[in-house]
């Protein structure tokens, strides 16, 4: 399995080895414009509240599921990163 990972991986890089230096740049920007757009326009819209009516005995469990959320994802790279080979 990881042969066939590395040997896509190699192909991918060998494609995006071949990508001149001047579209790299044009993608770079690209990027950036969609970013700030991006954020142009939330910020322009109105603040809505994502949590009404919450008792202060709630906030701790409601920062340990975002605490949670972290950690699994984490775990979940560690896992994708290992399959791949990558230490």
């Amino acid at each position: 399995m990881n042969e066939k990972v590395k040997s896509y991986l190699d192909k991918g890089k060998a494609a995006l080895g071949k990508v001149s230096k001047k579209i790299w740049i044009i993608a770079a920007v690209v990027i950036v414009l969609v970013a700030a757009g991006l954020t142009i326009f939330l910020n322009s819209r109105p603040y809505e509240v994502l949590v009404t009516g919450s008792n202060k005995k709630w906030h701790p469990l409601m920062i340990l599921i975002c605490l949670f959320d972290a950690a699994l994802s984490l775990v979940i790279m560690r896992v994708i990163l290992m399959m791949m080979g990558v230490q």
